[in-house]
């Protein structure tokens, strides 16, 4: 059983979900004590913000994937589509007549 492109690239978009969703799981949050002046809450906040510009940019990562895989399966498919459709319309004509 042979597997086709768009199945490795599914299955890669899918571990790489499963990473990241691994490494947020992996991060503690509150675990931390609390801070003990500003300068130390700013530097938390700053690697907190860090982490999740990482994440977004993971999860947009796939999302451009995954939407590159869908237009590529409508550009496959789409041909098949138009000629199903313009049989169904040359049938409706030839009965009509």
């Amino acid at each position: 059983m042979s597997v086709t492109p768009q199945e490795q690239d599914a299955r890669a978009s899918s571990e790489a979900i499963a990473e990241a969703n691994a490494a947020a799981a992996a991060t503690p949050l509150a675990a931390e004590p609390a801070p003990r002046n500003s300068r130390e809450a700013r530097q938390r906040v700053e690697q907190a913000r860090e982490r999740l510009v990482t994440t977004v940019g993971e999860l947009g990562n796939a999302l451009d994937q995954t939407k590159q895989d869908a237009v590529r399966r409508a550009k496959r498919i789409a041909p098949i589509a138009g000629a199903a459709v313009a049989g169904l319309i040359a049938l409706k004509i030839a009965r009509r007549r």
